[in-house]
């Protein structure tokens, strides 16, 4: 396939529709770049830099050395996959998804081994076997690669679960609807979908056109037509399919940094760390072997809440939907006022500041302290 530019002069920026040389360089050296100046707080920095590499692509934002020899005039990919990105750096696609998926795998084994605890707490035999008073894998790794969580020791795992819910809500379009019913406020809302790469190029629409519902002609019932989104629960990266996001509506969207604290402050911090494994599956979920539809973050959240009351009983989850729809309402951007909500993604949370040498998550830890004896209404 023959490549397409296209020169924009009021920003002198020229568009690229597929990978060349420049691509290739570029990404290699950001890459480079980001291992050598970002400290992550997480056991595998390397994998999660990676996905730094693709808003970074699709944005034209590389590295100060590649910026710098560009002299005014810049390359942007505004189709770029995370799989384009680890194919550019040398790396075997199907490996590193596979990697990708055992974080979010670990996390899942965790809270099924929750509900084992819980039902060894019910039938009055708690087994030793049951490792989840730790926020570890079984070989002792902590969840979602986060190092703060190797050391975090659980008193009631089940606060973890009711987290693990409300985190699987905040993306939710469905959810956000009820929040804007209820507050009368406005938000972002958009839709996770497997996305046929062909066919989305044949449309002649980029990745970055489907997150931009202003910017594009096709409705979503026209992207559905044309095969370029799946409805299909699941689909497979090697059937033609990476994960996309299709955005539904314009509007401020949520600080996840005020969800956390939100969340620590009204349901205590081990519900907290629930709504943060969460957010690092919604992470290691952009690209994997399989691609879910709504998200495997989503589909979890529905799986925890429905195993809850099989054994407790219907009506027995300790969080409303009252509950749900109070926590976006309290996270949700102030859209006059954006710069004063900070919105971290998995890796700012974990970036190590270079001042106060903690990450956003530990200085959050400290800040829930001095809220200890806050009560939700």
């Amino acid at each position: 396939m023959r490549k397409k530019q296209q020169h924009i002069e009021e920003d002198e920026s020229i568009l690229q529709t597929e990978p060349d040389d420049f691509f290739h360089r570029a990404t290699n050296a950001t890459y480079e770049y980001l291992l050598d100046t970002v400290e992550l707080d997480s056991t595998r920095p390397e994998l999660l830099l990676m996905q730094s590499l693709q808003g970074r692509a699709i944005a034209g934002n590389w590295s100060p050395d590649i910026m710098r020899g560009l002299r005014g005039v810049n390359y942007f990919y505004p189709n770029t996959t995370l799989e384009t990105v680890f194919e550019a750096l040398g790396k075997n696609v199907a490996e590193i998804q596979e990697q990708r998926q055992s974080v979010i795998d670990d996390i899942k084994t965790y809270f099924n081994q929750v509900f084992m605890w819980m039902q060894d707490i019910q039938g009055g035999n708690p087994h030793p076997s049951r490792h989840c008073l730790k926020l570890t894998n079984a070989k002792r790794e902590p969840l979602g690669t986060i190092k703060q969580f190797g050391n975090t020791l659980i008193r009631n795992p089940e606060h973890v679960l009711t987290g693990a819910y409300i985190g699987s809500c905040m993306d939710s379009a469905t959810w956000r609807t009820r929040a804007e019913q209820r507050y009368g406020i406005r938000m972002h809302k958009g839709i996770c979908r497997p996305v046929h790469l062909q066919r989305l190029r044949e449309l002649g629409v980029t990745l970055k056109d489907l997150a931009n519902s202003e910017g594009r002609e096709q409705t979503y019932e026209d992207l559905k037509a044309a095969g370029v989104v799946s409805e299909a629960e699941k689909e497979s990266y090697k059937g033609g399919y990476v994960s996309g996001y299709v955005e539904l509506q314009k509007g401020p969207g949520i600080s996840d940094d005020a969800a956390f604290l939100g969340v620590a402050l009204t349901h205590g911090l081990e519900a907290a760390f629930g709504l943060f494994l969460l957010d690092a599956i919604d992470t290691w979920d952009k690209s994997t072997p399989k691609i879910t539809r709504d998200g495997q973050d989503e589909t979890l959240g529905k799986k925890i809440k429905e195993k809850y009351e099989s054994l407790k009983g219907e009506g027995s989850f300790p969080c409303t939907d009252d509950d749900i729809t109070a926590i976006i309402y309290l996270a949700a951007i102030n859209g006059e006022e954006r710069e004063v909500f900070p919105s971290c993604s998995q890796r700012r949370f974990l970036q190590v500041h270079q001042g106060t040498g903690l990450t956003a998550l530990e200085s959050h830890l400290v800040l829930k302290k001095k809220g200890e004896n806050f009560h939700h209404p």
